[in-house]
């Protein structure tokens, strides 16, 4: 799954997601655009997902979340 997902208090909610085939040992690119209030975010130029709430400005962690729950472990990346 791909997916942008919202940690609060420990607990993961995910805010949009699709499915994909994820191969070990194969590289993917990441993009991630937020702006103001919006995200978007493509992995291999495809899988366009996209998110905005007027709640939330784009100040946050971002990162890979490695669990499908809130026991999960979130992997901070820097955005360069």
């Amino acid at each position: 799954m791909f997916a942008i997902i919202q940690v609060i208090d420990g607990a993961a909610y995910i805010l949009a997601s699709t499915s994909v085939t994820i191969h070990a040992d194969t590289e993917y690119e990441i993009i991630c655009t937020v702006l103001g209030t919006g995200i978007t975010t493509t992995i291999n130029g495809a899988n366009e997902l996209n998110y905005t709430s007027a709640a939330y400005q784009t100040e946050t962690k971002h990162g890979i979340y490695t669990g499908a729950s809130a026991n999960g472990a979130f992997l901070e990346i820097e955005i360069v």
